[in-house]
């Protein structure tokens, strides 16, 4: 049976439980907390939500929020952003709250703060959400989970989120794991046209491996633009090879590759993977060095022909972060 969700009227209850929640994060994480923001609709005076209070919650070590678990959050994994944990409270002494954590610098921050404020301040687009809101809420079909595991509600509102980011001129970073429509059509442009094609290889964008549990794919944005792409697979041996990673024309020599390079390791560490591999064409050699990288052999083999063996020990004091 799907789930099925009601709107409600704005009221001040909603600040007054983020703010009980806040103090019951503090007593447990301490100096853990670098800060703690109510975000999502209930943070937005007059507009209609679910009861659900989301709250982020910034902290120095990701790693040690595992804890929480043991005062009424259930922790739901990284979902659909990496490096971001996603709790659910789970406790009859708290509100209902979706609970987001993640370390200083991320930008699933700056994204929802920005929302957020332009909401606050902007009366015709806090009501143009509302109307929307409304209006998804009437529609049976908005319940519906998509193959992407989202529920239609959440993904017809993506539309609507972006044209607030245009009109405020969001420009920041933010990494996903590849996962609504949008994000997989651009994913596979990007593979096909600039890494593919020119090597002379049919992309297949439904190939097996492409479904294994041990590869992962990322997109990143800048602003509302998905500019660089990336898909790694984590072997048995403790490292992961970079399969691809690929910036849209119009992005490139911006710092972009770069950036999700960093973050990659960043994801690697955080797993406990001592070693990051790579197949780099030649095109491609001098940033690769530039970041640490160095010839380094492993046992694989790349499809594109002429590329040298490059990796970096994620666990060196020199990390080039």
């Amino acid at each position: 049976m799907q789930k099925v969700f009601k709107l409600h009227e704005y009221t001040p209850v909603w600040e007054m439980q983020f703010l009980a929640v806040e103090a019951c994060l503090r007593s447990v994480l301490e100096d853990n907390i670098v800060a703690v923001h109510h975000i999502g609709s209930t943070s937005v005076p007059g507009l209609v939500a679910k009861e659900d209070i989301d709250i982020l919650c910034v902290v120095k070590d990701l790693s040690s929020t595992f804890e929480l678990g043991k005062y009424g959050f259930r922790l739901l994994g990284e979902l659909n952003v990496p490096l971001r944990y996603f709790f659910k409270s789970d406790s009859k002494g708290l509100p209902k709250v979706n609970l987001h954590v993640c370390e200083r610098e991320h930008g699933f921050i700056k994204l929802n703060l920005t929302f957020r404020d332009a909401l606050r301040s902007n009366e015709g687009l806090r009501n143009e959400y509302a109307c929307l809101k409304r209006y998804l809420v009437k529609n049976p079909m908005s319940f519906q989970k998509t193959e992407q595991g989202f529920v239609k509600y959440t993904l017809e509102k993506d539309q609507f989120i972006k044209s607030v980011f245009r009109k405020v001129g969001f420009s920041e970073v933010a990494i996903n794991y590849c996962l609504h429509y949008d994000e997989w059509k651009a994913y596979h442009y990007l593979k096909n046209m600039l890494l593919f094609q020119p090597a002379g290889i049919t992309y297949d964008p439904d190939y097996p491996a492409m479904h294994q549990p041990n590869q992962f794919h990322f997109v990143q944005y800048r602003g509302v633009e998905i500019t660089t792409v990336a898909q790694v697979e984590v072997s048995l041996k403790g490292s992961i090879i970079l399969r691809a990673l690929v910036t849209d024309t119009a992005h490139q020599y911006q710092g972009c590759a770069t950036q999700l390079l960093v973050f990659l390791e960043r994801w690697a560490r955080f797993r406990n993977i001592s070693m990051l591999y790579t197949h780099a064409d030649v095109a491609s050699i001098s940033f690769y060095q530039k970041r640490g990288y160095r010839h380094a052999d492993f046992d694989d083999v790349s499809v594109f022909g002429d590329t040298r063996m490059m990796g970096k020990c994620l666990t060196s004091k020199n990390t080039n972060q």
